[in-house]
């Protein structure tokens, strides 16, 4: 497992430095960004989480299976990263959590991305309404980088 400061790209100094993520969620999220342009940041906020974890659907999670994490990607809306992520196909399960959500447990706005196998998708809005199967669609246009995106 890597530490989430060892992500490749600019670092916010205040997130959360207790949740690793795994090599194949920190791979695709190295895709992820040289597929939407090295020019963004995409910030982890979560990664793995123990099976008590208030945070998260228990033991079956795809947090506690070690492959999945919460990012957000400063400058643009969740909702665009979240269309991104599905355009890419790097990601079998995305989850959008809308700008001014607030779950039961604080948990904040952000996109969830887990590598598992099939498609699943959900979100919720900043009223906290459910949307089961689909998050609405926008614009999530990709600007592939070629090579590498390194730390700056």
């Amino acid at each position: 497992h890597r530490d989430l400061h060892s992500f490749p790209t600019r670092r916010s100094s205040d997130l959360p430095n207790d949740y690793p993520v795994s090599d194949s969620v920190m791979n695709a999220l190295e895709s992820f960004n040289q597929q939407i342009g090295c020019d963004k940041d995409v910030l982890i906020t979560g990664g793995n989480r123990s099976a008590s974890s208030i945070l998260g659907a228990g033991r079956n999670s795809t947090h506690v299976q070690g492959i999945a994490a919460d990012i957000v990607v400063p400058g643009q809306t969740n909702l665009e990263t979240a269309n991104q992520a599905a355009r890419t196909g790097l990601f079998g399960g995305i989850g959008w959590y809308q700008e001014g959500y607030r779950g039961l447990h604080g948990e904040g706005p952000h996109v969830h991305v887990d590598l598992r196998d099939g498609t699943a998708r959900w979100g919720f809005t900043a009223s906290g309404e459910a949307l089961h199967g689909y998050f609405p669609q926008a614009p999530g246009v990709l600007n592939p980088t070629s090579g590498r995106c390194g730390c700056q």
